[in-house]
């Protein structure tokens, strides 16, 4: 299916570029197949066929692209491995899956590495064999997520059904062939790949890679590619935004930037269109489920909800949250995910209200607001406070560059709870008056460190997992409102 569309686009756009990777090397449509029809006849001649999982350990490049729909033209299974992984995770991953072959740049190898090795660039091409063109319906991707219980999953995607997701995505968002994407994320991750390699190769548009080290860096390609689309998280719209307060770049061309996410404060919105020239478009879904709600209205999103696209249906579980209004999200679709690695859904299953873990409000016109997680909920002496909300609030009040809030359980409430401010050393002992005063007002326990750096998980998100055992005993103090 992935495949199919993708070759038949390259029949219409032969001559156009279809990906570019910003240090230097392209391709255009008609080579981007070549490329893709020579991976497969090389897996093929590997000895990879329907079903069977690949592993990847990746850097973004061309030639991932053309491996991953390569993947799909076999009806293979792709299972992509980070490279900032840990060895341990790495080792854990392929014991797991057992794939039947390990795609990676070049000679270097986890000591560790038992299965059969597959270098995506070699010199000597494979001997050609003739491969005919099928559909492929079954398992096409198994990738990492949380998971709405907060346990690492593989979570699953049929090909007909990410296919299906892809295209309403394209539908519902008006994607067009004279689109320009830039992607700034890993290849790892549906992120990437959903919302701009698919969309992109699918449409006859032209996909940029950036390698950029730097929001100025990405800011100015944006400028100078004229880039149109791209999907990115609330913080580095912030960053792009505080690049373009030094050099004044602003951002004609970019129609549609996309930002999702469990929560995407007034703020975000409010500092890009002023910074940057962008209404920002509010959209919301998952690794599990695929897309769920977005508002493509051109306008300043401020205060604004979002609706659930093409076939989605969305409502509220407000039995925990005394609000009919307020709960959590749960939806349905006639092509969602396919459940999880050990625990498929049948082919034919459709999903029976998939509970996302994440809060909505419900506003008077039907629009839906996603305000947090419902693991990130804090119940003070004021009533309940969701943590992005409070994060967003400590950070934009102070003009902060990122603040996480990590809940903690005591007595069955999460009572007390974490700050975690990245800021440099000589700014924390003036920070921290100041932040003890914003959550006195709002009536909450917490524990202030400081860190310099944030750490990232590959998809740009903070890694709350990894934080508690970043931070310092240095540079932490509890403040209890209940000491007063």
């Amino acid at each position: 299916m992935l495949w199919s569309a993708f070759k038949n686009l390259g029949e219409i756009f032969p001559n156009k570029l279809a990906v570019v990777q910003v240090s230097g090397s392209s391709r255009t449509y008609s080579e981007l197949f070549c490329d893709i029809a020579t991976l497969r006849n090389r897996l093929m001649q590997a000895g990879v066929r329907e079903g069977q999982p690949v592993a990847t350990w990746l850097d973004n490049s061309l030639g991932y692209v053309s491996l991953i729909f390569a993947l799909a033209s076999i009806g293979a299974v792709h299972c992509p491995i980070s490279r900032r992984a840990t060895n341990e995770y790495i080792k854990q991953r392929i014991n797991e899956i057992a794939p039947v072959l390990f795609v990676c740049a070049d000679d270097y190898l986890p000591p560790f590495i038992n299965t059969p090795t597959f270098l995506l660039h070699v010199e000597e091409p494979a001997p050609f064999i003739y491969i005919p063109d099928r559909i492929y319906t079954g398992i096409f991707r198994m990738q990492e997520t949380s998971g709405s219980t907060g346990r690492p999953k593989l979570a699953l995607w049929r090909q007909d059904r990410l296919y299906s997701e892809i295209q309403q995505w394209i539908e519902s968002a008006n994607l067009k062939a004279d689109d320009r994407y830039l992607n700034i994320h890993t290849l790892d991750g549906g992120h990437a790949v959903d919302l701009h390699v698919f969309p992109a190769l699918l449409t006859g548009a032209t996909l940029f890679l950036s390698n950029a080290t730097s929001a100025q860096e990405n800011l100015e390609l944006l400028e100078q590619l004229k880039i149109s689309v791209i999907s990115a998280l609330p913080h580095q719209y912030l960053e792009l935004s505080k690049a373009s307060a030094t050099c004044g770049i602003r951002l004609p061309y970019l129609a549609l930037p996309f930002c999702g996410g469990a929560y995407l404060s007034n703020e975000v919105v409010r500092t890009a269109y002023e910074q940057l020239g962008i209404k920002i478009k509010r959209i919301y879904g998952s690794t599990e489920f695929g897309m769920i709600l977005a508002n493509f209205e051109d306008v300043l999103q401020v205060d604004c909800g979002m609706l659930p696209i093409g076939d989605v249906s969305v409502e509220l579980d407000t039995s925990n949250t005394k609000n009919h209004l307020v709960g959590e999200i749960i939806v349905r679709s006639s092509h969602c995910g396919s459940g999880y690695y050990a625990s498929p859904y049948p082919a034919d299953y459709q999903v029976d209200g998939y509970r996302t873990g994440d809060i909505a409000k419900k506003t008077s016109e039907g629009y839906f607001l996603p305000m947090g997680r419902t693991s990130d909920v804090l119940v003070t002496a004021s009533g309940i406070q969701f943590v992005g909300v409070l994060e967003n609030f400590i950070s934009s009040t102070l003009d902060l560059d990122l603040v996480v809030i990590l809940p903690r359980e005591q007595g069955g409430t999460t009572s007390q709870s974490i700050v975690i401010v990245q800021a440099q050393p000589e700014d924390w002992q003036r920070l921290r008056p100041c932040i003890n005063s914003l959550l006195k007002d709002r009536q909450i326990t917490a524990k202030v460190e400081f860190i310099v750096l944030i750490p990232k998980t590959p998809t740009g998100k903070p890694d709350r997992a990894l934080l508690p055992s970043r931070l310092s005993n240095v540079s932490s103090t509890l403040y209890d409102p209940a000491t007063e």
